[in-house]
């Protein structure tokens, strides 16, 4: 039987300790990393209809998967928000890999002292009691026109303008509660196939 050594035990320890942090560390923040897979970053561009005159914001950009589309894909120019060193690092260096870098711009903040105000689309892709404490944020400082979309969990209280699956497309102010709120069946919701 072959003993480890205990150069291989650290490896492993600083490993399992890295994974651990990065996926399951910030949960406690209320924005846990959970990749954006391809297809749902392309609606969550698709619904709002993002393009090269828009500026996006991303909340909790996380290692880039919605703002490097955005740029790339949409030729958008981008606002990354991270708060997560490791995630931020990674952000870093994909964006030095963009054809054009100049078009996002990586912010270490806060989300919730970051500015709302101009951007034409932004991403708040964060978990339920985060999105409720984020609302009154977003109603204080949005533009009229301006649309929010989350993926999995929606804007307490607020109707999907646009909805695909879990992907929730909101535009400000048409989005505000409306006596009795979004029926089961999705009436007051645009639903894309």
């Amino acid at each position: 039987m072959v003993e480890p050594s205990l150069g291989a035990l650290v490896a492993v320890s600083v490993g399992v300790g890295f994974l651990a942090y990065f996926f399951l560390g910030s949960f406690l923040t209320g924005a846990g990393y959970e990749p954006t897979g391809a297809s749902t970053a392309a609606t969550m561009l698709a619904l709002p209809d993002v393009g090269p005159e828009d500026t996006v914001l991303d909340l909790v950009a996380g290692t880039g998967a919605l703002v490097v589309r955005a740029v790339r894909d949409r030729g958008a120019r981008a606002i990354a928000v991270e708060n997560e060193p490791i995630r931020l690092f990674v952000l870093r260096w994909r964006r030095r890999r963009l054809p054009d870098p100049g078009r996002l711009e990586v912010r270490r903040a806060n989300l919730f002292a970051t500015e709302l105000r101009g951007p034409r689309v932004i991403f708040a892709f964060l978990w339920p009691t985060s999105m409720e404490r984020l609302r009154p944020k977003l109603e204080r400082e949005l533009s009229p026109g301006t649309w929010v979309v989350s993926h999995a969990h929606e804007v307490p209280g607020w109707i999907p303008t646009r909805r695909q699956g879990e992907v929730y497309a909101y535009r400000w102010p048409e989005c505000r509660e409306r006596p009795g709120g979004l029926r089961a069946d999705g009436r007051g919701t645009r639903t894309f196939p």
